[in-house]
């Protein structure tokens, strides 16, 4: 993510060590998992989402998506835009993924 980039600069330049974004796991892809999964992808290769109105353009600064867990893994087959992020129904999936927040 472009965020990654950002938090690396920055930490760099403050005589810190660059510090990798927390991962992000979201359990549920309704209305509101959905709005936050594209918001944490808006910078990647993956999705090309405007922000919201009055919302940063850069995505959530210090922040990856690592996997999100789902009722229906089926439902999202043709969702490209979460192409290399993991989609399951399996709890002990999901927790392996070691999502920290």
């Amino acid at each position: 993510l472009v965020n990654t980039k950002i938090n690396m600069e920055h930490s760099a330049t403050n005589g810190g060590t660059p510090k990798p974004p927390r991962r992000v796991g979201l359990i549920g892809l309704g209305a509101i998992g959905e709005t936050v999964a594209k918001a944490l992808l808006r910078n990647s290769a993956t999705t090309s989402v405007p922000p919201a109105p009055g919302a940063s353009p850069d995505g959530v600064d210090g922040a990856a998506l690592c996997a999100v867990l789902v009722r229906d893994v089926s439902k999202y087959d043709d969702a490209s835009w979460l192409d290399g992020i993991l989609i399951t129904s399996d709890a002990d999936t999901f927790f392996a993924a070691r999502p920290e927040v």
